[in-house]
């Protein structure tokens, strides 16, 4: 689609199940140059604009990249199938600004931090949400939850104490009072669409107007919701100190009455008080047996972690497996393997999935704020993984079903994969991100790739190995141990180089690519775009998109053009061996 002078008018959602990264096109503005070119569809999913992927990205990100875009020119290449409007995170949007030019409504609060939109159908119970009016000192003045009562609509829909309501129902609540914010929540009926943020910053929030509080609860006697309030010059009691965006503050559930308050006169009170003195996060150690904050500045580089676990694995928890010295962790130098992370900026990662974990530290901005925990005990000296025996029997021409890998950055061979079908998946107590310790009493802790995988090929019948895994903690979940692992992953570019040797047939690589020197979008690596259905990549199953391609041929990439690159993979022919970094 040519451009012009016109905008291209599409307002964008992500995906209602919060696990997954969706960009959908939730409506279109009439006089936006999608609705008059007449092929764009509500409902449809955008994988890539101009050569720019934005499949598994947010949508707010998306967004934001389709808005920088130059050029003369849209080029987007869209996904197009049956039930996407059910996986939408809101309703197809039927009304617009009068001019384009107007921003839709989640655009506007695009620059709030968490900034998502959540929809509660508020039941018999009403939506279970104390609310009160406050400052922040980067969000400014707004209304809050201060409390979530437990089990109810607003918990079930992912509310969380410390929202910041942006909006409800398309009605703007930043910077107003307590007074409309009631008004407007006791009007709405049924489907309650609410646009929030949480600012995660115990220090900044200051309670402004405490002379108010609100229960939200559903009233028998009238239809709709009934607002109770308190007035500070009644209740002489001690003042109930619960800031509401402090993040070792569980929800508590919301009491029948109003909680007491006290202040004098206008006086603010500072929630710094109720922590002990909140210290800041981009300075403060991580002490052991406690929950921290923590802030990193990933300027260029990039965080430098990996990780293993999720909910869905046996360690339960999401736990740092490397630090890795070129990243900004390192520089920070405060994490360390062993480390739980149980939010990165807002979002609750503590019964995320892996590959959600993944995908949410993949996306941080350039300042990431992480709550983490680490267990008692756990200090400089101590090793954070703990060793475990595993004996499995090798059959003669049967492997035993494990892909391994060597540590980026120091000695060390984990297992990257266990093979469905295997005798080690069979056995079930192997899991990706094991390091190999010991095989048959052969030390391979500080083996090399190559070693370990040549002791494993040529090793038969009994195999006794010594494994070294990172201890979940007192604080795991026990209530997904016997789910699939996951494998651990890296945040970063910093990765695991891997080696992969593709036999180019008939059908070719399978493979494409983007990125090098002097492109669109500055100097970048060469990446891999997408891998066919058909060729030697796909039936090789180890190349993926997004992984980073340093050789070929041991010829290296670095500084070449994207045609140079091109041409290079173009003329190699037999097997091919790739480096690659993933």
């Amino acid at each position: 689609m040519v451009k012009g002078s016109n905008k291209l008018g599409l307002s964008l959602a992500g995906n209602k199940d919060r696990t997954k990264m969706s960009v959908f096109v939730c409506g279109m503005h009439p006089k936006g140059l999608a609705a008059k070119d007449g092929r764009f569809r509500i409902g449809d999913e955008l994988l890539e604009v101009n050569g720019v992927v934005v499949y598994g990205r947010c949508h707010l990100n998306a967004s934001a990249m389709i808005k920088s875009l130059s050029g003369t020119a849209y080029k987007i290449l869209l996904l197009r199938r049956e039930g996407a409007i059910e996986e939408m995170a809101v309703k197809p949007l039927t009304q617009f600004p009068s001019e384009l030019d107007e921003e839709a409504t989640e655009d506007k609060y695009c620059h709030y931090r968490g900034m998502h939109t959540v929809t509660v159908r508020k039941g018999s119970q009403g939506l279970g949400i104390m609310i009160i009016e406050g400052k922040h000192a980067e969000f400014g003045q707004g209304i809050f939850i201060s409390d979530i009562q437990e089990n109810s609509a607003a918990q079930q829909a992912g509310l969380r104490v410390g929202d910041m309501i942006l909006a409800a129902n398309d009605a703007d609540l930043v910077g107003a009072d307590y007074d409309a914010a009631a008004s407007i929540l006791k009007q709405a009926d049924g489907l309650l669409t609410l646009i929030v943020a949480n600012p995660n910053k115990p220090s900044g929030y200051i309670y402004e107007d405490e002379k108010k509080c609100s229960e939200i609860i559903e009233n028998s006697h009238e239809k709709g919701i009934t607002i109770k309030m308190c007035d500070k010059k009644k209740d002489k009691s001690p003042p109930r100190r619960h800031p509401p965006n402090l993040p070792s503050c569980p929800p508590r559930p919301a009491s029948p009455a109003c909680p007491p308050i006290e202040a004098n006169g206008n006086e603010a009170l500072s929630l710094e008080e109720d922590a002990g003195g909140q210290q800041d996060p981009k300075k403060c150690d991580i002490r052991a047996g406690r929950e921290t904050t923590v802030e990193i500045t990933k300027e260029k580089i990039g965080l430098g972690l990996s990780i293993v676990g999720g909910s869905d694995t046996p360690l339960g928890t999401v736990i740092i497996h490397e630090v890795y010295p070129d990243g900004a962790a390192a520089l920070d130098g405060r994490l360390r393997p062993g480390d739980q992370i149980l939010e990165v900026n807002g979002e609750d990662l503590r019964d995320a999935l892996h590959e959600h974990a993944i995908t949410v530290l993949r996306q941080t901005p350039n300042l990431v704020q992480m709550l983490v925990y680490r267990e008692e005990g756990q200090g400089h000296e101590e090793d954070p993984s703990e060793s475990l025996d595993v004996e499995l029997y090798k059959k003669p021409g049967r492997g035993l079903g494990l892909s391994i890998v060597g540590r980026k950055n120091g000695p060390g061979v984990f297992i990257s994969e266990v093979v469905k079908g295997g005798i080690a998946e069979a056995d079930g107590r192997l899991i990706q991100g094991d390091q190999i310790l010991e095989v048959n009493g052969q030390d391979l802790k500080t083996a090399s790739q190559e070693h370990a995988a040549a002791v494993l090929k040529t090793t038969m019948g009994r195999i006794h190995m010594k494994i070294g895994r990172l201890k979940a903690g007192s604080r795991r979940s026990t209530s997904s141990l016997t789910t699939t692992p996951k494998i651990q992953e890296n945040i970063d570019s910093p990765g695991v180089i891997k080696t992969i040797a593709l036999d180019r047939g008939a059908t070719g690589l399978g493979f494409s690519v983007v990125g090098g020197r002097g492109g669109r979008h500055g100097d970048l690596p060469v990446y891999v775009k997408a891998v066919f259905g058909e060729g030697a990549a796909a039936r090789d199953g180890r190349l993926k998109p997004g992984d980073q391609i340093l050789s070929v041929d041991d010829r290296s990439l670095e500084g070449l053009t994207h045609a140079e690159a091109v041409e290079v993979l173009k003329e190699a022919t037999g097997t091919v061996v790739l480096s690659v970094l993933s």
